[in-house]
This record gives structure tokens, sequence and C-alpha cells, in this order.
């Protein structure tokens, strides 16, 4: 069993942002490069990206809208905040996400490379499209 970290916490104590800070909790904006699987997007707007880091583990919240598809196809690639650690397996489920603004579809976070990340749809089949919004969450373990 783990040891429980404490940070120099006793207690009773309050958790605070300094004591978040001293094991990296606090969430941290990113700015991930957003492109189509196969073609190019016309215009994506990134409505929100930040992460939390605890020691090894990072945990990613992502929302991005497809503006215009343009010739975008075959899902959508994110390079994340820090590089992952390069023995989980490329195409391995990170986490999921579901568009929220058209059709509700729903699916998964994969890794792609150990600086990215791909959006896939639950079965597979082409899901971008224009003025849809994508929003989930992933974690995986930092490099």
């Amino acid at each position: 069993m783990a040891t429980q970290y404490t940070a120099g916490i006793t207690q009773g104590q309050a958790w605070t942002a300094a004591i978040a800070n001293q094991i990296g909790a606090v969430w941290e904006n990113w700015t991930p490069t957003i492109t189509a699987n196969t073609g190019t997007f016309t215009s994506v707007t990134l409505n929100m990206a930040r992460y939390a880091q605890i020691q090894k583990i990072v945990i990613c919240q992502f929302s991005a809208t497809i503006t215009n598809v343009g010739t975008g196809t075959n899902g959508m690639v994110l390079t994340v905040p820090i590089t992952m650690l390069d023995t989980f397996t490329n195409g391995g489920s990170l986490g999921t996400w579901r568009e929220n603004a058209v059709n509700g579809n729903t699916g998964v976070f994969l890794k792609l490379t150990t600086s990215s990340v791909r959006l896939d749809k639950y079965d597979n089949t082409a899901y971008v499209g224009t003025n849809q919004r994508y929003t989930g969450t992933f974690l995986y373990e930092a490099a």
C-alpha cells in the first residue's frame, strides 16, 4: 500500500492553495494544438483546456468547438501538456468525451503518441462536424 502524502499537514489542518501547490495539484491552463486526424479543420475554438499533475499522474479537462470542419475527417487530435510515459500502449483508452452541442456523440481519448491523444467515437465511425463541441476528461502517467 502506498504511503499517504501529507505535505506537512497535521490532522484538522485546512487544505489550502499553498498546500495544493506543494504537490502540484493546482489546475493549470494549457493550449493544445488541435488538428483533424485526416484533412484540415478551417477553424477550431478552444473553450477550455486545463490540467493538474499529482506526482506522475496528469489529469486533463478539455473542451473545444469545431467552428468550421473544413476538410477534417476521421477524428480530432490534440497535444498533451506534459509528455506521456511511453510504456502505455498506443491506442489505449485514457478517458471519455461527449459532443454536447449538436448530436450527443460519445467516445474515448486514445493515446496516439507520447505527446498527443486522438478522440475516437465509441463505434469508430466518423464524427467531426461544424459547430460541434467536444468536452471530456482524460488522465495518464507522465514520463
